[in-house]
């Protein structure tokens, strides 16, 4: 039976909207795939927005931000990187967020002083270091010049090692070895009987601590004078060895120089030279008479000045430490009465070692000796001159004074100094020629 001529042209229309919706299809699925290779270009070149290897995203809250750095500090920055490139030798340059992450965002403090904190750090592959964040800007950056500029590329046994350092933005941080035992002060002045120490090793840190004096006097190629010897600045590794540490103070004198003015008066009452307090220079002696006061203290176990001691005397330990000797008195009234009572105090080297800080402590700083004397004298390589009678009148009296007043006084005031002796009615007393 034959179709109606209708049929096929049914039949030829519905097969060519079959064809048409094929093609359509795939039109659509090229054109998806040409899209999505379209998108991949476009984030491909969108590469700058990637992170980088080695970082990751984190919440903004967690992001640091610091302050802007003002202008004119900016022309300082610069000023001190070119200081430092110009410098030979020097330690490593740590970044900011190295130190952060060193010390657990600065948690433990180890110490505190007036121009910074100490904290503990730990890099890895377990070196421990102490890192020093110095606070204020002005001071900070002289100290932070003055202390890599120092000690950046000399090395000694007896002078704590600088590791590193880093400037960047407002940050000045220093990076130093870490000494378990902390500071000399520590095992001095506390009642504490896990934290004592016996004679030997007090000798030991009086003499390495003369060593380190004396390299920093003699054997650098400009001598260094320290001008803040004290306890606190003397530190202990694990083996109780001696490390003059802090240089903020320092000063570079060529060989030539006799002495240095200083226009800004800083430094430790009770262990200010004379000639410091009253006239404002200061030589490798202005050490050594700071040395001498330490080493009183190392033979005593006792501050130098002790306000709160009943005899109005001893409240200035030198001054009566002086007129025991003078009387004829023993070495056991002077020394630390814990080591007497042990039975392992050496008395003729406790002896040798009063004697050396008698004589560092010379009014006459040209009656001091020079610090690689002290080191022979401690060792009983040369004999040790007796002071001449009342060696320390006109010092003594001037620096008891002097402390006295600061005890109710933040900072030095020189118009406060009361000289309660003339100077020029001092006995002569015998001159020390600098080694060769």
């Amino acid at each position: 039976m034959a179709l109606p001529p209708y049929a096929y042209i049914l039949i030829v229309f519905f097969g060519l909207v079959i064809l048409g919706t094929i093609a359509l299809c795939l039109l659509g699925c090229l054109g998806v795939r040409w899209c999505c290779k379209l998108t991949n270009k476009l984030d491909n070149k969108r590469q700058p927005y990637a992170v980088p290897p080695g970082f990751s995203l984190q919440p903004l809250h967690n992001i640091r931000v610091d302050p802007p750095i003002p202008p004119e500090q900016t022309a300082g920055v610069a000023a001190e990187n070119a200081f430092l490139d110009a410098l030979p030798g020097l330690p490593h340059r740590y970044s900011y967020r190295d130190l952060e992450t060193a010390t657990k965002g600065f948690k433990i403090i180890l110490g505190e002083g007036g121009s910074g904190e100490v904290y503990y750090g730990e890099f890895p592959g377990e070196t421990e270091v102490a890192v020093k964040r110095l606070q204020s800007a002005i001071q900070g950056d002289k100290e932070f010049r003055t202390e890599v500029a120092t000690i950046g590329n000399i090395h000694h046994i007896n002078l704590v090692r600088l590791r590193g350092f880093c400037l960047e933005g407002i940050h000045r941080l220093l990076v130093y070895e870490y000494m378990k035992n902390g500071s000399l002060d520590q095992w001095l002045f506390r009642n504490d009987s896990k934290r004592f120490l016996d004679w030997p090793t007090r000798f030991n840190i009086a003499l390495g601590t003369a060593k380190g004096l004396a390299y920093l006097h003699h054997d650098c190629q400009e001598r260094i004078v320290h001008l803040d010897i004290k306890p606190q600045n003397i530190l202990l590794d694990d083996m109780f060895n001696a490390k003059v540490s802090d240089f903020g103070l320092a000063k570079l004198m060529s060989r030539t120089d006799t002495s240095q003015v200083v226009t800004q008066m800083r430094g430790t009452p009770g262990y200010l030279a004379p000639e410091w307090l009253l006239f404002s220079a200061v030589t490798d002696k202005s050490d050594v008479y700071s040395y001498g006061m330490v080493l009183l203290e190392i033979l005593s176990g006792r501050k130098n000045v002790s306000p709160e001691e009943s005899e109005v005397e001893k409240q200035y330990f030198p001054r009566w430490a002086c007129r025991k000797i003078e009387e004829g008195g023993s070495i056991d009234e002077i020394v630390d009465a814990q080591l007497g009572s042990l039975g392992e105090l050496d008395l003729q080297q406790a002896d040798r070692v009063l004697r050396v800080a008698m004589v560092c402590i010379q009014e006459d700083m040209l009656a001091r000796p020079s610090m690689p004397m002290v080191v022979q004298m401690l060792e009983g390589l040369i004999q040790i001159p007796l002071p001449p009678p009342l060696p320390m009148k006109f010092a003594l009296n001037t620096q008891f004074a002097r402390i006295l007043d600061l005890n109710t006084q933040s900072a030095l005031n020189f118009s406060s100094i009361h000289i309660l002796s003339d100077p020029s009615s001092a006995a002569p007393s015998t001159q020390f020629a600098d080694p060769r």
